[in-house]
């Protein structure tokens, strides 16, 4: 395909997170990397390449690891995309659930052989007793803004076992993402605790429905657990800004 068969292809609107599962599973299908556009609601862009979403070995961070290992149990993995962290914790024996919301990302899970897949929105998961919900790679970011966070939680909160975590990595967004998007959410003392924005994915013709982001600092997720009953425990951080973040309830 060149330039004048892409001036004109006809855009294609699809599922928010679509394009991403698109460009994975042309890298899987054709064996080459792939990249998805990422625009941000300031007009900032960046990509997210297909590596980082299948090959924790090369592309996965400390904080990954540390999660996986703090796995146990029977496991809800959350946001699961491409299953990279799913299919690690299945092959260390582990009993585990993967969700999202994404057909394709299911497919391409299926085929990568991850076991257990639910295919629907966090929303729409019925009450369960697993032991460990992961929300990896920046998983809170799912409830989209930090008003939405502590309702989020205590949905995540009632699909544990008694004694049961929910393990979040986290970044503190205005300084990782260096002002892109932003919308910065102020605490009665006038300090940020969390960074949001709205993120549109594109890749080749599909354009993805805009969908709303968040990234909370450490102190707005603790504020959040407390309201959702939750107890928060920072296991690791990074100087990037990421952090490895345990709930529990209290």
């Amino acid at each position: 395909m060149d330039w004048r068969d892409l001036l004109f292809m006809r855009r294609e609107r699809v599922g928010p997170v679509e394009p991403l599962a698109y460009a994975v599973r042309d890298a899987l299908e054709t064996g080459r990397a792939t990249a998805c556009r990422t625009r941000f609601s300031d007009g900032t862009r960046t990509l997210q390449t297909s590596e980082m979403m299948l090959d924790l070995s090369q592309h996965g961070s400390r904080l990954d690891a540390i999660a996986l290992l703090a796995a146990r149990g029977r496991v809800l993995d959350l946001g699961a995309a491409a299953g990279r962290h799913s299919l690690v914790l299945q092959g260390r024996g582990l009993d585990v659930t993967a969700v999202d919301m994404s057909s394709t990302f299911c497919e391409l899970m299926r085929s990568r052989g991850v076991q257990q897949i639910l295919n629907l929105p966090i929303s729409e998961l019925k009450a369960g007793s697993w032991d460990t919900v992961l929300l990896l790679f920046n998983g809170v970011g799912i409830a989209g803004t930090m008003a939405k966070l502590p309702a989020f939680l205590a949905h995540c909160a009632d699909r544990l076992a008694e004694g049961g975590q929910i393990l979040a990595e986290c970044s503190r967004g205005i300084r990782f993402y260096r002002g892109a998007p932003i919308s910065k959410v102020l605490d009665e003392t006038g300090e940020s605790h969390a960074t949001e924005t709205l993120v549109q994915l594109e890749y080749k013709q599909w354009i993805g429905s805009p969908f709303e982001w968040f990234w909370p600092d450490q102190a707005s997720l603790r504020q959040c657990a407390a309201k959702a009953g939750l107890r928060c425990e920072i296991m690791a951080t990074e100087p990037s800004g990421y952090y490895l973040a345990r709930l529990m309830k209290q």
